[in-house]
């Protein structure tokens, strides 16, 4: 009898159990003998867009990083979605342009000697000098001493700050401490005045340098007469035995005339072009007489502008330019 009872019980514990199972699965929606059906997908927490890096955090939109600050009149500033801002994202650095050229100081003093270039007899070279020719320019730095007086037609020592406002620059230059360096480039600079000197006059061009901190070698700089004549009297620095270095006269880019020199460390050039097309290309340390010159002739100048060059990636330095002239 109590067997009887005890397999009853286990049979009713059975069933139960098989309702509950059923229950169970109908409860979670598996099937009977279905294990481990796949998951239905989440719904999206935040409604942006479905997606597995969904964080449940709205996406926002991009923000332009660098915001315009003036009108922009193109439109948006960026490619979708960036912010379409009505101001432009570059200002200008200063209140307004910096002058492209500027008069020379009437107080400027190339040669701190005291007396300011205008009225100074020799600019470029200290001290009261003899006049000879009694022509307002002292013996030291005038290239046409004798008795037909010549002129200084224009001196030019950067003391400004910017290039002087009748010269053209070829090139970008800047203007340190009352002298002008070009930025080295990948073609010639070059500053040419822009008025020529009278046809029929003899002229001399006198310019003092600095060369390179940085030792180069090949053509360093010259002074030029720009035009019909398109001569230039060039420095050019060679390594190897004493003399080392050249002088070279060119028209364009043709060697007239060369001479070995020994090497100068602050090369003042001086190009003088006479109207019967004689010239005289020479060079002296600083402010010494002139050492070492080469000369020639070519057709009388027409058309002549006086100015300086440098070549494609020169960091050299030009002091000043004087021009004289003689009619």
């Amino acid at each position: 009898m109590q067997r009887r009872r005890a397999g009853t019980f286990a049979a009713s514990a059975i069933a139960a159990s098989a309702v509950v199972l059923a229950s169970c699965n109908a409860i979670f929606g598996l099937s009977s003998g279905t294990v481990g059906a796949p998951d239905a997908p989440m719904p999206d927490a935040d409604t942006d867009a479905p997606g597995p890096d969904d964080s449940g955090v709205p996406d926002t939109a991009l923000v332009d990083a660098a915001p315009d600050v003036m009108p922009d009149g193109a439109g948006a500033d960026g490619p979708p979605p960036d912010m379409a801002l009505p101001i432009d994202a570059m200002v200008d650095a200063l209140p307004f342009d910096a002058p492209t050229c500027l008069p020379e100081p009437a107080t400027a003093d190339e040669d701190t000697d005291g007396v300011s270039n205008p009225v100074d007899s020799c600019p470029h070279f200290a001290g009261t000098h003899m006049d000879d020719d009694s022509d307002g320019h002292g013996n030291a730095c005038d290239p046409f001493n004798n008795p037909t007086p010549g002129t200084l037609l224009t001196f030019v020592g950067f003391e400004a700050g910017a290039a002087p406002c009748d010269w053209t620059l070829v090139g970008t230059w800047s203007f340190p401490g009352g002298a002008a360096t070009p930025l080295a480039g990948l073609a010639t600079s070059s500053i040419r005045r822009d008025a020529a000197v009278p046809d029929g006059a003899s002229v001399s061009i006198v310019a003092r340098f600095t060369p390179p901190v940085v030792a180069a070698q090949g053509d360093l700089f010259a002074v030029s007469a720009f035009g019909s004549t398109d001569l230039s009297c060039w420095y050019v620095r060679l390594f190897g035995p004493s003399p080392s270095d050249r002088l070279e006269v060119r028209r364009g880019t043709k060697v007239l005339n060369s001479l070995a020199i020994a090497n100068v460390s602050s090369p003042r050039l001086e190009l003088s072009i006479r109207s019967s097309g004689g010239y005289v290309c020479g060079v002296s340390d600083g402010e010494e007489p002139t050492v070492e010159k080469v000369s020639g002739s070519t057709a009388g100048p027409t058309g002549l502008r006086p100015g300086v060059t440098m070549p494609a990636n020169s960091t050299a330095t030009v002091h000043y330019i004087a021009v004289y002239e003689q009619l």
